[in-house]
């Protein structure tokens, strides 16, 4: 009788165990739901405080581009009953991300505008005197006084008088063609004493 007692008694608890269990798991699994339902909706939410940092400063480095890439291929709903939720360390890292770079593109960009003042491409006094008094200054000046000037004639005796060259006596100038005339054939003489404005096409 004993023994009876005590096999009814263990499969009562055992039936309390599994029933138990199975509520443990199901109380379980809507946990694990409940869990991961805030997880997503907080990476959603990463998601586009990402976009607008992206929108704001156009950096992002690659391994954030791959993280929002597998977050909005997994989380494809989003939940707007997350304000009491805080943001993960993820989140305030990239954020840290962001700021370090944006300081050093900052600090880029004073030091690229330090390097290139206008100082650095002013000539000191010194270097005016030795410019001024380089010899290609000197020989510019000089070219352009030559081109200004005009060329002085030799000076003449006043009772000085061109000499003619002699020609003898029996000598006859001949005419000289000039220099663009065309020797013409005996067949062309006659094309060349025709009035052409007269003749009508």
């Amino acid at each position: 009788m004993e023994d009876e007692k005590q096999s009814e008694n263990s499969l009562i608890k055992e039936n309390y165990l599994e029933k138990e269990l199975e509520k443990y798991k199901k109380e379980n699994f809507l946990l694990e739901n409940e869990i991961h339902r805030k997880i997503w909706s907080q990476r959603d939410n990463f998601c586009n405080e990402a976009d607008e940092f992206i929108k704001e400063y156009g950096i992002l480095s690659d391994r954030r581009k791959k993280q929002l890439m597998s977050i909005r291929e997994r989380n494809k709903t989003t939940f707007n009953d997350i304000t009491h939720i805080k943001h993960g360390d993820e989140f305030i890292n990239f954020e840290n991300d962001i700021k370090k770079q944006k300081e050093e593109q900052n600090s880029k960009i004073i030091q690229s505008e330090q390097n290139l003042s206008c100082d650095e491409y002013l000539l000191s006094d010194d270097d005016l005197k030795d410019f001024q008094s380089s010899d290609s200054l000197q020989i510019n000046t000089n070219t352009s006084d030559n081109e200004n000037s005009t060329p002085e004639e030799p000076e003449q005796p006043e009772d000085f008088t061109p000499e003619e060259p002699e020609q003898p006596e029996n000598c006859t100038l001949e005419e000289s063609e000039p220099e663009n005339s065309y020797q013409l054939s005996p067949e062309n003489k006659l094309y060349a004493l025709m009035d052409f404005d007269k003749i009508k096409i």
